[in-house]
């Protein structure tokens, strides 16, 4: 028989873990007929999600924490999962907020056993926000983004040993994912509300998660300077012949206001430009300290207390 783990990374979700656990269970215990372990890896909370998953560990012998030492990052904390749960035969990552119905975990199995390596949930009330984020950085990336995924999918062992391979230290997972090619497929699921508590992804978070999914799996940004740069010169050109031209046949143009809007105008260019520049040197330099992308602070393995 096939065993599942289940990987869900949370940040102050004491609310939840109980009431998603307890779904699970009903799931693959009574539904699936399946062997699971739940892996939680605990970002940095600052509630008592570490305690209540302890104490739900202490009596269950299929539930493990992983104990992050700061908040590293929803996205790390996914893959230190991964790279701890390495017994199983199918892989599952979810959000712990209940807005990923464990129920619909059977859907995603079935078709994943119908020839794929993966399949994503993908979001049948997908938000306007959302949408937008995914098909911005699908149409800047070099990789295929579809923009209706969401982190709610299943995959073989042989797709979570290949989406290891990588050592990038700012993980995006869904270009990780699709990065690493395979036979993947998506079933359009409908994602209730959050449980209980409050999303930890604020607009600074989803714009840095945009920069590095674009700046991880694409160079266009720094094509798109070249192209700007060109496009400046030959219109800069351009002006100079027309003002050449109107010196000596036609009335100048006024002065400063078109002067100093030409300036600025190029000088935000430049500004834009170094910002793109420096996003990659800022990766690079990430890149070659080596530092690990996650640190433990404690794992505690699940024990069926008597």
């Amino acid at each position: 028989m096939p065993h599942f783990a289940v990987i869900v990374a949370v940040h102050n979700e004491e609310g939840n873990i109980p009431l998603l656990f307890k779904r699970l269970s009903n799931v693959f215990d009574k539904e699936m007929k399946q062997s699971f372990d739940l892996w939680v890896i605990d970002d940095g909370s600052t509630d008592e999600t570490a305690k209540t998953v302890s104490d739900l560990a202490s009596k269950n012998k299929n539930i493990h924490l992983i104990k992050l030492s700061r908040n590293f990052g929803h996205h790390n904390a996914l893959f230190a999962g991964l790279e701890h749960a390495n017994n199983a035969d199918y892989y599952i990552t979810m959000d712990g907020d209940l807005q990923h119905r464990p129920e619909d975990i059977p859907k995603l199995y079935n078709e994943l056993k119908s020839g794929y390596e993966m399949v994503y949930a993908a979001r049948k009330n997908h938000k306007a926000v959302s949408k937008t984020f995914w098909t911005l950085v699908g149409a800047l990336s070099e990789q295929k983004m579809e923009n209706d995924q969401s982190i709610f999918r299943i995959f073989s062992k042989k797709f979570r040993d290949a989406v290891l391979i990588p050592g990038d230290y700012h993980k995006f997972f869904a270009g990780l994912f699709s990065w690493v090619g395979f036979k993947t497929g998506s079933l359009e699921i409908e994602h209730d509300k959050r449980y209980s508590g409050s999303s930890k992804y604020t607009f600074i978070k989803q714009l840095k998660q945009a920069i590095d999914a674009v700046t991880g799996f694409s160079a266009h940004p720094l094509r798109f300077i070249t192209y700007g740069g060109i496009l400046i010169s030959c219109l800069a050109f351009l002006l100079g012949l027309t003002l050449i031209f109107m010196r000596f046949y036609a009335s100048p143009p006024p002065g400063w206001t078109f002067i100093m809007t030409t300036i600025f105008f190029a000088l935000g260019v430049q500004m834009v430009s170094l910002g793109v520049i420096a996003e990659y040197i800022g990766k690079m330099f990430s890149q070659v300290q080596n530092r690990p992308y996650y640190i433990v602070d404690e794992i505690i393995n699940g024990s069926k207390t008597q």
